[in-house]
């Protein structure tokens, strides 16, 4: 009985090595495939992320660029605007100043033109007095001509009835003044 208890263990121990062996060259095969399975997608997932990468590493670049350049054209367009800022502010306190040393003339100015426009009323009013005067002395002048030349035909006629006159009497009464 004892070689059965060495040799059931010894039989067994030969099944199980042998199904072992079987099993462990078909198991060391399986996970050397599944061992190159897992290398084939480690290898692609790695192809995968290296494209994923280099697709995001360029998108990040087109987005740093675009960045880059939208930020430029910010700056461009705030420099201008402050220029345009700065060149409108220098326009004001330049238009401000002229302004300030401008108003003390413009006061002088104003005063001058009320003066001159009271001046000119003054002078129209002149006119106006000496054109009246001149018009009145038109017609005076007309008038004396038109007396002095009723007095000369007057004294013509005085002349020419003192001549046709006989020389007579002393005592000559004027005409048109005898006691009828």
């Amino acid at each position: 009985m004892h070689k059965i208890y060495a040799l059931a263990p010894l039989v067994g121990l030969l099944l199980f090595g042998s199904y072992y062996w079987k099993h462990a060259r078909l198991h060391e095969a399986r996970m050397t495939e599944i061992a190159r399975l897992e290398d084939i997608a480690k290898q692609a997932r790695r192809a995968e992320q290296g494209a994923a990468r280099t697709k995001a590493e360029e998108q990040a670049r087109i987005t740093i660029a675009q960045r880059k350049q939208e930020r430029e054209e910010k700056d461009r367009l705030e420099e201008a605007q402050k220029q345009a800022r700065l060149g409108l502010e220098q326009r004001r306190n330049a238009a401000m100043e002229q302004a300030r040393k401008l108003r003390p003339q413009i006061d002088r100015l104003r005063s001058d033109l009320q003066t001159i426009d009271a001046a000119i009323a003054r002078s129209e009013e002149r006119k106006r007095e000496l054109q009246q005067e001149q018009t009145f002395l038109t017609g005076y002048v007309k008038e004396a001509e038109a007396n002095r030349n009723t007095f000369y035909g007057l004294l013509q006629k005085l002349e020419t009835v003192e001549r046709s006159r006989p020389t007579g009497p002393s005592n000559p009464r004027p005409v048109g003044l005898e006691k009828g």
